[in-house]
């Protein structure tokens, strides 16, 4: 059985499961260059299909999802849309909330048409515009667009004020019968290159929970999503996951994601939330107190729904310590007292708030007579390391899953997961699967087509093939050279690891700064590792001994690598196994040379571009970049001197 998932959203991607397993995920920024693009047309499904193998007739079903609030734009309706309705499979036509049913005919105001429009009138171009390339040079009136909904059940419930407390003393058994793992979803009459495909919309965060959940090891296990939504369940919810079903539960009303949004902008690092996490730790949590950790019924004396409300309190927080206001948002100025200050007191809040609502799930849990000891964590704020970390050290549960493309970009995969299992109650695939497996399904390139890339490059650059291309690379690292490392199919998600990467000797301290400035990045901003995993708690601690997404902060434990560590100590660590590709022969090489089983790895892409695609893209970069030499799928490039 072939299901399509197909997320519209920001962030927006296509996925291929095939009986339960994934063959397939397509990120569009990295093809179109456009960081966090928004929507999918007819040709991005093709391309797709065209790598698996597959024809449009092969398609069994289709799952649909976006961003909250973001609508579905098709500009070709009879290439790709689809209508909200019946499709005449009883599984997917199932409705188990009248209400919920009726409240989709009030659909959530979409946040890109009426900026769109404004953008056709004359006005200045809209946040998303950027993001969405099929709309530049486009005419909306020659559009179908169908409005966001992310109504999809209703339960009375939801409406009380519930702290993480009340939740944590809660019993939500009633959720875990057999209609629960069919909530959240409508059908739809998906019109896909000229066929009727019958398929489900699926909300925003139950596909975040399904991706988290099915790709994990757990036979049960709580799962908690959480993103830069905001209002009921669009921020997030508690669900439990058991066997090859679903089950949502309850919101948890934390607003920390959209919080942590806002002061990011509040701090001139608009859409760089990263960036707030790394500026962190160069600050003191000096505006914190214990009031300001919970969910927005735990914090009544601070309105939550007008964020900006936060950023103002803790702006005259600083004016009543006496910051040097001057500072606040300037680029040149950011690690003084009043950026990074700000910075690491919103991350102390966030961490508090995340490691009290995990509790809250493990207590909500054992109250409803399911208790376990596992936990996943998805949604765009499980990025954040160092609050993964607090859960996985400090919290209740035993094991924590993250997976690699936990932002939006592993909505539609969570999609289709949801049809398979919760909707066509099919069972989950008992083959195991690898952390090579999770992480490394986008496209790989032909011989024929690196070679093509090359001769493209043929006056500027001397392509070589060495009988060893890891021992090359592994000789260039120990002689301080910087290395571009491109192999076999690209890693899903935002964060490099190992296939499109660019690596350096993290025993150099002067490499931090080198690296900063091959990539145009801030001074300041740190840097992560690759470590051989049969090595990883003799270099570091505090950390899962299996951390293959580079999504878990670990203490460093040696002070031979300043290359990789953070100013607090710590490093966004990512272990490498044998089997995650050939970068693992580098390191274990590099190794042998050095005595260091560790090299610093950064995404192979410059500023405020998506990670390098393909061939041309890589040799693009290093055209322009001081990287010393760049290696593609055993091939060893250098410049032409």
């Amino acid at each position: 059985m072939i299901v399509l998932g197909l997320h519209f959203g920001h962030d927006a991607s296509i996925a291929v499961l095939a009986d339960g397993v994934p063959r397939f995920v397509y990120e569009k920024e990295r093809y179109v260059r456009v960081k966090h693009a928004v929507g999918l047309d007819a040709e991005d499904v093709l391309y797709v299909l065209r790598e698996c193998g597959l024809a449009v007739e092969d398609v069994d079903y289709c799952a649909v999802t976006s961003t909250q609030n973001i609508e579905y734009v098709f500009f070709e309706p009879d290439r790709l849309s689809f209508e909200l309705g019946e499709n005449g499979v009883a599984r997917l036509d199932a409705a188990y909330d009248a209400r919920a049913s009726a409240a989709l005919r009030e659909p959530l105001r979409g946040q890109m048409m009426p900026e769109f429009r404004e953008h056709e009138r004359g006005g200045s171009p809209s946040f998303y515009w950027q993001y969405f390339r099929e709309y530049q040079g486009r005419d909306l009136d020659d559009a179908s667009i169908v409005d966001p909904v992310e109504t999809f059940a209703l339960r009375e419930r939801w409406s009380e004020t519930a702290t993480l407390p009340q939740l944590k003393e809660s019993d939500y058994s009633d959720a875990l019968g057999d209609a629960g793992p069919r909530s959240f979803h409508t059908p739809v009459r998906m019109r896909l290159l000229g066929r009727a495909i019958p398929g489900a919309l699926v909300s925003h965060h139950l596909a975040h929970a399904a991706y988290a959940f099915f790709e994990s090891d757990f036979a049960t296990a709580g799962v908690l999503t959480h993103d830069g939504g905001y209002g009921d369940y669009l921020g997030g919810m508690f669900y439990y996951g058991s066997g090859d079903r679903i089950y949502p539960l309850a919101p948890h009303y934390l607003s920390t994601g959209v919080l942590y949004d806002e002061v990011t902008g509040f701090l001139g690092l608009v859409d760089a939330n990263g960036k707030t996490m790394g500026l962190a730790a160069h600050g003191r949590p000096s505006l914190f107190t214990e009031d300001l950790v919970g969910n927005i019924f735990d914090r009544p004396g601070l309105e939550d729904r007008n964020p900006s409300n936060f950023a103002g309190l803790l702006f005259d927080r600083c004016r009543e310590a006496g910051f040097d206001l001057t500072a606040l948002a300037d680029r040149s100025r950011m690690t003084e007292p009043v950026n990074a200050d700000i910075a690491a007191t919103l991350q102390l809040i966030f961490e508090k708030t995340v490691a009290r609502a995990a509790d809250a799930l493990h207590g909500l849990l054992a109250h409803s007579g399911v208790p376990t000891q596992n936990l996943c964590i998805s949604g765009g704020a499980a990025l954040n390391c160092p609050a993964n970390s607090l859960v996985y050290n400090e919290g209740t549960f035993d094991a924590i899953f993250v997976p690699p493309a936990c932002t939006d970009a592993g909505l539609s995969l969570g999609s289709a997961y949801t049809v398979y299992h919760n909707l066509l109650e099919r069972p989950r695939a008992t083959a195991p699967r690898t952390s090579g497996s999770r992480a490394y399904l986008g496209a790989d390139y032909p011989p024929d087509q690196v070679r093509r890339a090359l001769d493209a490059f043929g006056e500027t650059i001397v392509a070589t093939r060495p009988a060893d291309a890891a021992l090359a690379a592994a000789a260039i690292l120990a002689d301080d050279g910087v290395v571009g490392w491109f192999e076999g199919r690209s890693e899903i998600g935002p964060r490099a690891l190992g296939h499109r990467s660019i690596f350096a000797n993290p025993t150099l301290a002067a490499n931090w700064a080198r690296l900063n400035r091959i990539k145009g990045r801030e001074l300041w901003r740190p840097f992560a590792p690759i470590v051989l995993a049969s090595e990883v708690t003799r270099w570091f601690a505090d950390a899962p001994a299996s951390s293959p997404y580079m999504l878990f902060n670990a203490k460093v434990l040696d002070g031979s690598v300043p290359a990789i560590t953070h100013v607090d100590g710590t490093s966004r660590i990512q272990t490498v196994a044998p089997g995650d590709g050939a970068f693992h022969d580098v390191l274990h090489h590099f190794a042998a040379r050095s005595g260091v089983p560790i090299l610093l790895n950064t995404s192979f892409n410059g500023p405020s571009e998506p990670i390098v695609q393909t061939p041309e893209d890589a040799l693009r970069f290093f055209a322009s970049s001081d990287l010393d030499a760049l290696f593609i799928d055993g091939w060893e490039i250098r410049r032409r001197t």
